[in-house]
C-alpha cells in the first residue's frame, strides 16, 4: 500500500481524491466538496479555490474564511443601491469620480446587476449610478441565446441626501 493511496484524514486505504489545496489523498467520505457556482460573482475565481475537493483541515484553514468573506461582501451587494439612468433626477448631484464598474457575459439582467452591486460592495460603495444594462441576442443557427453586459459608476450617498432630495422635489 503506497502512501499516496491512504486518505490524509481517516488513513483508509484507496482514496480516489485529491485536496485542491496540499495535494493529499482524500477519500469520499471525508472530502468536503465545493460547488462550482459557489462563488459566481466573482469573475476571477483565485488559485486556492480553483479545486472542487478538499481535505478538512484545508476547508477550515484556507477555503471556509474565503467563503465567509464572500458571504459577507454579498451581503453588503444586497443593501447597494442600484440607479438606472432614467433616474438622472436624484443622481444628478452624486459625483462620478470613480472609474465605471463593467460586467459581461451575464445570463440576464438580474445576474447582471447583482454582479455590478457585488463589484461596488467589494470596493466599498454603497450605489451605482447611471447603470445601463444591454441584453443581446447570440444566433447560432437555429439555437437562440441571450447575454447581458451592465455598466454603472459606483459611488458613496448618504440616506439623508436622498432624504433632502425627495423633500426639495416633493415625492
Amino acid at each position: 500500500m503506497s502512501e499516496q493511496s491512504l486518505c490524509v484524514t481517516c488513513q483508509k486505504s484507496n482514496a480516489p481524491l485529491e485536496c485542491g489545496v496540499c495535494k493529499s489523498a482524500v477519500c469520499k467520505n471525508c472530502a468536503d466538496f465545493l460547488a462550482e457556482d459557489a462563488f459566481q460573482y466573482i469573475d476571477e475565481r483565485p488559485v486556492i479555490l480553483n479545486g472542487l475537493v478538499y481535505c478538512q483541515s484545508c476547508y477550515l484553514s484556507a477555503i471556509a474564511p474565503e467563503i465567509e468573506n464572500y458571504n459577507q461582501i454579498l451581503a453588503q451587494a444586497e443593501d447597494v443601491r442600484i440607479f438606472d439612468r432614467s433616474q438622472t433626477k436624484e443622481t444628478r448631484l452624486m459625483k462620478r469620480n470613480e472609474k465605471p464598474l463593467q460586467v459581461k457575459n451575464c445570463l440576464d439582467p438580474q445576474e447582471a446587476t447583482m454582479k455590478l452591486a457585488y463589484l461596488a460592495a467589494l470596493k466599498n460603495f454603497n450605489a451605482i449610478i447611471d447603470v445601463d444594462i444591454k441584453t443581446t441576442k447570440i444566433r447560432d443557427g437555429s439555437y437562440q441565446t441571450s447575454e447581458c453586459s451592465g455598466i454603472g459608476f459606483p459611488t458613496n450617498i448618504s440616506n439623508t441626501k436622498i432624504e433632502r432630495d425627495r423633500k426639495v422635489r416633493g415625492n
